[in-house]
Parts: C-alpha cells; sequence; structure tokens
C-alpha cells in the first residue's frame, strides 16, 4: 500500500475583521473662523460647551426621523479643539450622516431646534455670541477627525 501525503501552503491569507458590524465613535475638532467672539483670539474656553445633532445626509434637521436620537442635542465638552461627550456619539451602522452644531449648548433647545438666546450679559456693539456649523456634510463612519467650522 501506497501512501502519498501532499502538503500545500497558501500565501494569500485573508483575515476577516473580528468584528465587522463594530461601530465607530465620531471624532470632532471644533474650528472658529471669522470671528471675535468673548473668545480670546478665536480659541474656545475649557468651559465652552456646544450642542450637536447628527441626522442623515440631506435630510432636514427635523424630529421626523432625520435627526438620530441618540445624537439630538448632545452636550458635547470641548478639550483644546477636539469636542467629547460622555457616552461618546457613534456612527450609524450604515449610512453618510451631517453635523450641524451650534455654541453656546443649552438644554432648552426647542422641537423646532429654535435656541434660545440670552444676551444680557453682553457689551454692546458685539456681534451676538451664537456661533453655529454645518459645513460638516455626508461624512461616512471613519476613525479620523471631522473638523466643524464655527461661523456667527
Amino acid at each position: 500500500m501506497l501512501v502519498v501525503v501532499v502538503f500545500t501552503s497558501c500565501d494569500n491569507v485573508i483575515l476577516e475583521p473580528a468584528n465587522p458590524t463594530e461601530q465607530i465613535a465620531v471624532n470632532l475638532r471644533a474650528d472658529i473662523y471669522q470671528t471675535s467672539t468673548y473668545v480670546s483670539n478665536d480659541q474656545w474656553e475649557a468651559t465652552d460647551e456646544v450642542g450637536l445633532y447628527m441626522k442623515k445626509t440631506g435630510q432636514p434637521l427635523t424630529a421626523a426621523g432625520a435627526v438620530y436620537s441618540d445624537a439630538a442635542n448632545v452636550k458635547m465638552n470641548i478639550v483644546g479643539q477636539t469636542l467629547t461627550s460622555s457616552p461618546p456619539i457613534m456612527y450609524p451602522a450604515s449610512g453618510n450622516v451631517d453635523f450641524v452644531a451650534y455654541y453656546p449648548y443649552t438644554a432648552s433647545v426647542n422641537p423646532d431646534f429654535a435656541v434660545p438666546v440670552n444676551i444680557a450679559g453682553q457689551e454692546a456693539g458685539l456681534p451676538v455670541e451664537i456661533l453655529y456649523s454645518n459645513n460638516a456634510t455626508s461624512q461616512a463612519p471613519a476613525d479620523l477627525p471631522v473638523t466643524l467650522n464655527f461661523n456667527y
């Protein structure tokens, strides 16, 4: 009886990711452009807070499904120029998103997304101290930071 043993090897091994459906945390940076505000030298202060909405790409800012429920008026803290929240905001499992943000954060945003403004402590002649960002559109889930450009 003759036994033939054949040894083969394969150099083209493709490894599957451990969890291909794992969500990616949103990584955001906040820049102030063409702005002169209370913030010295157009820099954020450690106590500044930003309100953030994450919505389906191309959809209007409405409560009727366009805004992700876990990313509706999220209070974001600023560390340097990085925006953080606890728990972190996660990209959806599929589809691209748009980010809409405003400063200063307030918990009392109306259902129609009107932001109440209190300028009682502001010096006369200065522009109203409300900033917004809506430049980050059609963002696919990625580890790279997305920069939100804030303007009046």
